[in-house]
């Protein structure tokens, strides 16, 4: 019986192109997982309206960049308006 499998990992044996595909989907979900606690760590801040919108903004449209950013700046930043 033959397996269909996606196209791009058609060149590898069967047991392994359901290994990468089971590797990117747990990897997708874990990003979607970060993706939301950070967008519940930017709506639970105690910035204005207006600063947490470009932040939701900056990290839908650049990922990985604007996570980054956000726990290496806007974190601290928060940090000291609170105080």
């Amino acid at each position: 019986m033959r397996h269909v499998t996606a196209s791009g990992f058609a060149s590898l044996p069967e047991p392994w192109a359901s290994v990468v595909i089971g590797v990117i989907a747990i990897v997708a979900i874990a990003w979607i997982a970060v993706l939301v606690a950070v967008a519940k760590s930017i709506l639970r801040s105690r910035m204005d309206t207006g600063m947490k919108v470009v932040w939701i903004v900056l990290i839908m449209t650049t990922h990985l960049l604007g996570v980054v950013l956000w726990f290496l700046v806007g974190r601290h930043h928060t940090d000291q308006l609170a105080t």
